[in-house]
């Protein structure tokens, strides 16, 4: 990368003047909500003098960096790293970037030497624009012409995506036909062992804050759902026209973008953390297992949980009144059968 002096304002003037300086990367810097960015920077002082403190702001009036914690802005504690020193080095890295970070960044140094103490702050400093993420990938899913799921970025979007088993393995290499943003794995749910996880990954995607975020799923082990179940109160089983809610439970690591059900073969549509079902038909018993989908900037990876079954009783046969067992049946038959030979007959003496 090819770096540009940019002119620092400076309190000196004369010989010692043209000494001091802050070197920036030339032209604004670019990164999307979410992701990383490092902001290099170096600086420059005469020989004898020895720097004391740093400090980098945002738009003059935000702390960004400081040595005292507690002169740092709220809105950048515990996301900003200082990489450089107190001899030439100033770069400065932001993690987990938000709209708000957008704006102008600008070093400061205090340095004492020749029995005096100065500070020097850069001019006009380091253009950050901050933009959605348009390479954190979405989930989708299909069930025509079959069962299928899709993982898609924006168009703006310079990398493009395939899909990845746990260890690592490519599972699409080929892309979705009329969209480059687009990658489809026709897979069904009985494709896919409870707790499995996959991986969508943006090819050549690399996010300087967390190198191992470019790389497949690996040891990487996301936490693994359960579905629970909740039905009408004092009922043992569900009937045709009771309600039911099942909810998908997940300690992710990171924070859950989206959530995907299956019922038997089909991945179901539109539902969230909550499956629910106002009236319950035959046809809504089944085998149901849930997903949670955990993205990031150039990553997303779905974990699924195990199968739980759900059994509607229709309304005829709960309706049926209660026949007696074969062991009542044939004791009943048989006193008939008793009665019919030592009764006294009609007319006998």
């Amino acid at each position: 990368m090819a770096w540009v002096l940019v002119p620092a304002f400076c309190l000196l003037s004369g010989a010692y003047a043209q000494a001091w300086g802050v070197t920036l990367a030339p032209g604004p810097l670019a990164a999307g909500v979410g992701s990383c960015v490092t902001i290099p920077c170096s600086f420059t002082y005469p020989a004898g003098w020895n720097v004391s403190a740093v400090s980098w702001t945002r738009d003059g009036d935000q702390t960004v960096y400081h040595r005292d914690l507690a002169r740092v802005h709220a809105a950048f504690k515990g996301r900003v790293r200082y990489l450089g020193d107190l001899q030439h080095n100033c770069s400065l890295r932001v993690a987990g970037l938000r709209p708000g970070d957008q704006g102008t960044y600008r070093f400061r140094f205090e340095a004492a030497g020749d029995g005096r103490r100065d500070g020097w702050t850069s001019l006009p400093g380091q253009q950050l624009n901050v933009s959605d993420d348009w390479c954190q990938p979405s989930l989708g899913r299909r069930t025509e012409p079959g069962p299928s799921l899709t993982c898609s970025v924006g168009a703006a979007c310079p990398h493009r995506p395939s899909w990845y088993d746990r260890d690592g393995a490519r599972r699409s290499p080929g892309q979705t036909p009329g969209g480059a943003g687009a990658t489809e794995l026709r897979i069904s749910p009985s494709q896919l062992a409870p707790g499995v996880a996959l991986r969508c990954q943006m090819e050549g995607y690399w996010d300087e804050c967390d190198s191992a975020q470019s790389q497949p799923l690996g040891t990487v082990a996301p936490s693994v759902p359960r579905v629970e179940g909740s039905w009408p109160a004092g009922k043992a089983a569900l009937r045709e026209g009771d309600g039911f809610t099942l909810r998908c439970q997940a300690a992710a690591l990171r924070p859950i973008t989206g959530y995907v059900w299956s019922r038997g073969d089909e991945w179901l549509p539109g539902a969230g953390q909550d499956l629910r079902v106002d009236k319950a038909a035959d046809s809504d018993g089944g085998s149901y297992a849930c997903g949670v989908w955990v993205s990031g900037p150039g990553w997303g990876y779905l974990s699924l949980s195990a199968r739980e079954s759900v059994q509607v009783q229709s309304a005829e046969l709960s309706c049926r009144p209660k026949t007696e067992s074969p062991y009542e049946e044939l004791q009943g038959r048989t006193q008939d059968i008793y009665s019919q030979f030592v009764s006294p007959r009609a007319g006998s003496r």
